[in-house]
Order: C-alpha cells, then structure tokens, then sequence
C-alpha cells in the first residue's frame, strides 16, 4: 500500500513537472513569435513559422525559398536584436523551406489560380489581377496598358 501511494505521488509529480514545462516552452514560444513580430516586415513575418529553439539555436520554416533568401538578408541584423531582447546567448538562426506548414496560404493561391485560368478572356482575366490590393503601383500600371491594349483589339 505505502509502495502504490508512492508511486502515484511519483505519477502526480512527473505530471506536474510536465505540465510546468509546458508552461515554459509555451512562454518562451510567445516570446520568440513577439519578438519576431516586432522586428520583421508582417508581409515576411506572415511566411514564417518558428518551429523549435534548442541549444541556442532558434529554428524556422519558411514559405519559399525567396522568403528564404529574403531572410538570410536579414538574419544577422535578427539575431543581434534577438540577443538583446530575449536571449543573450543565442548562437544563429536556422532556416529551412517547408510550404507544407502553409497549406493554408497554398490552397488560397491554388484556388486564386484555378480563378484566372477559368477566365477564358484575357481581358477578365487582368481586370481579376488588378482587383488585388497587394499589387505593386508599377505592376498595375503595366497590367493597365496591357488591357488597354486588349480593349483596341
């Protein structure tokens, strides 16, 4: 009887112990995603995801590989304020490109895609690509003359 009333405290303490690092990885995760928010661009924070942080080395996944080189750019800059802001021993950021964790932002394009190509008309089809907000002024401008072009015809 003493031996099972051991054994259980032993459970309960092996649960809390768990339990109370979980609480701790779950702090330090939000910590990292905060940081990571503050110092990064939201339309580069948006195509990250930070998936562990072990021996003092943060590591992310990112959409595509010029997400990627676009953050390698930025890496050195990220650590050192990394370093003052949440820990002082932190050694590198990993990077590695993995789209899967962005099924997701996949799917909206795929569907985005699917959209255009269902437009038969070329001229639709740039009126559709003009309806985005995220174009840039040089982009439109370029796509306005192709339709105008499109309407002479």
């Amino acid at each position: 009887m003493i031996k099972s009333n051991i054994q259980k405290l032993d459970n309960i303490a092996l649960k809390n112990a768990l339990f109370m690092k979980a609480i701790q990885l779950s702090k330090k995760n939000s910590l990292i995603e905060s940081a990571l928010e503050k110092e990064l661009q939201p339309e580069i924070y948006n195509k990250i995801k930070v998936v562990s942080y072990n021996h003092k080395i943060l590591k992310i996944h990112v959409l595509s590989a010029p997400t990627q080189m676009y953050f390698n750019f930025l890496k050195s800059s990220l650590v050192s304020k990394l370093r003052e802001t949440l820990d002082p021993h932190l050694i590198n950021i990993e990077s590695k490109v993995s789209p899967l964790l962005f099924e997701k932002t996949q799917i909206h394009q795929a569907n985005n895609y699917k959209k255009l190509n269902k437009n038969s008309n070329g001229l639709e089809s740039i009126q559709y690509l003009l309806s985005n907000d995220n174009l840039s002024p040089k982009m439109k401008k370029s796509l306005q003359k192709i339709s105008k072009q499109l309407v002479k015809l």
